[in-house]
C-alpha cells in the first residue's frame, strides 16, 4: 500500500478468516458486507440444513438458486469442459465419503467413496439446476473467490475504490493498494518459494496441506476418480477475477496449464510432489529455488 490503510474489518466466513483493509473508511461498508456473507453461506454451504444446496440434495428436482449463480455455474461448465469433467461440484459425495462433512469427524467411511454423478447430468437454465434424483454439490473450489468478487463489488459501491481482500490467502488488490503476497512451500509452512506483487489482480492459492487429515487425504478430488489428487502440492493463479483465480489453483491439479491458457487469461505456479515446480512467465521472476523438503 502507499499509505498506511485508514481502515480495517476482519471477521469469519465460510470456515476461515478474513480481513479488508483500504485507504479509506469501511465502516458504512460493513453492514452490507456482513449481510452478503451470510446470504451466500445460507445460499451455497453443504454445510447448513436450511442452504439452498441442501435442499438440493434433499430433494432434487428444481432449486433456483439467485441470479448471481449464473456467473458461478458458467464458470463450472467452461471448467468441467476444459478439464474432461475432473472439475466437478458433484465430488461432494465422495468428500463426504473420505470425512469431510458438516460434522467434520475426518474419519473415511468403510470402502471406496462414491463415484460423481457428473455435473452434466443436471440441467441448468439460468439460475435454476434441475436434476432427475438428489444431488450434494461442492461449490468449495470456486465459491470463496466468488464471495471475495461480492464484497469487492460492494466496496466499490461505496466508493472504496483502494483495499486489499485477504481471505486466508486468497488475495485481491484494488486501486492503488499493491501488495507483495507470498508463495508458501505447503511441505514446510512459513517457508517462502517465492513472492508475487499484485497489481488489481486477484492471486488465489491451493495446497493440499489446506485441509488434509490423514494419509494421502485431502480435500482436492479428482472427479473421474473420486481420489484425492496425488501429482501436486500446490497451485498458485492470478486473474482478473478471484472467482476464475480460485476455480483455476484447483483445475490446474488436473490439466494441463497451456490446456487451460487457450480457454483462460491467468498466470501461474505449480509445485509438484516431485519437488520441481512450472510456471508462466509472470510467475517465473517470482519464484526462488524450492528446497528439498
Amino acid at each position: 500500500m502507499p499509505d498506511r490503510p485508514a481502515a480495517a474489518l476482519r471477521f469469519d466466513a465460510i470456515g476461515t478468516n478474513w480481513s479488508i483493509t483500504a485507504l479509506t473508511p469501511l465502516e458504512h461498508a460493513r453492514e452490507a458486507i456482513l449481510a452478503a456473507v451470510e446470504d451466500f453461506d445460507r445460499t451455497y454451504s453443504r454445510f447448513r440444513p436450511d442452504s439452498l444446496i441442501r435442499q438440493f440434495r434433499d430433494q432434487g428436482g428444481t432449486v433456483r438458486f439467485p441470479p448471481d449463480a449464473i456467473a458461478m455455474f458458467a464458470l463450472i461448465d467452461q471448467l468441467h469442459d476444459a478439464t474432461g469433467g475432473a472439475f466437478d461440484p458433484t465430488i461432494a459425495a465422495a468428500l463426504e465419503h473420505l470425512g469431510y462433512n458438516e460434522h467434520y469427524t475426518l474419519t473415511p467411511s468403510p470402502g471406496d467413496p462414491p463415484q460423481a454423478v457428473g455435473w452434466s447430468s443436471i440441467t441448468r437454465k439460468g439460475s435454476t439446476l434441475t436434476s432427475t434424483e438428489p444431488v450434494l454439490l461442492d461449490i468449495g473450489a470456486l465459491g470463496k473467490g466468488r464471495l471475495v468478487d461480492l464484497i469487492a463489488t460492494i466496496l466499490r459501491e461505496a466508493d472504496v475504490e483502494n483495499f486489499i481482500i485477504d481471505a486466508s490467502g486468497d488475495v485481491l488488490a484494488a486501486g492503488s493498494c499493491h501488495p507483495r503476497v507470498g508463495l508458501e512451500d505447503p511441505r514446510a509452512p512459513g517457508h517462502l518459494i517465492g513472492a508475487l506483487p499484485l497489481r488489481s489482480h486477484a492471486l488465489c492459492a491451493s495446497a493440499i496441506n489446506r485441509r488434509t487429515w490423514g494419509e494421502g487425504l485431502h480435500h482436492i478430488l479428482d472427479a473421474r476418480t473420486s481420489q484425492p489428487d496425488t501429482g501436486v502440492l500446490a497451485t498458485w493463479v492470478s486473474a482478473s477475477s478471484t472467482m476464475l483465480a480460485d476455480a483455476l489453483a484447483t483445475a490446474l491439479f488436473f490439466t494441463d496449464p497451456d490446456h487451460l491458457r487457450d480457454h483462460f487469461a491467468f498466470e501461474f505456479a505449480r509445485l509438484h510432489s516431485d519437488h520441481h515446480a512450472d510456471a508462466s512467465p509472470a510467475f517465473r521472476t517470482a519464484l526462488t529455488a524450492p528446497r528439498s523438503p
